[in-house]
């Protein structure tokens, strides 16, 4: 709500099938959501559909996911003609750590691997509250 409220555009690319994703995230203040796509017919999943994967935009680390987190971001970055300090990143795992290339500021939030914290501009191991360290930046970005 409050990154809603200041004007943030809030996308979850994701991994995770739409449709747990979707009814997940139900009544957040969410713009977007990108996720590969199951096919359902009748009620009954019948496959995922491919044709909600991407190109790859390889990093060295790529594991060459069907839903390529980092290009997704970039297009979205062009779409909205946002720079790329003013987005910020959220995320664990290696495909994070692709988007964590292309953003201003990034946090990985206990982290599976070293090489997700190492590109990271911020790690949480604990306790911390991520929306603590996401209106610090945003603040600072305002006194610029």
């Amino acid at each position: 709500e409050w990154a809603s409220s200041n004007g943030f555009y809030t996308a979850v690319v994701t991994l995770a099938y739409d449709v747990v994703v979707s009814s997940s995230l139900r009544g957040l203040p969410v713009n977007a959501i990108y996720a590969p796509r199951l096919r359902i017919n009748n009620g009954v999943v019948s496959g995922v559909d491919t044709s909600s994967f991407t190109r790859i935009e390889e990093t060295p680390w790529c594991i060459g996911c069907g839903l390529c987190k980092r290009l997704v971001v970039k297009n979205l970055m062009n779409n909205l003609q946002v720079s790329r300090e003013s987005v910020i990143a959220i995320g664990d795992g290696l495909p994070d750590a692709c988007v964590f290339l292309e953003t201003g500021y990034s946090i990985a939030i206990e982290p599976s691997k070293d090489l997700v914290a190492r590109n990271a501009s911020r790690t949480i191991n604990g306790d911390e509250d991520p929306l603590i360290i996401i209106k610090d930046y945003y603040y600072r970005l305002q006194l610029q």
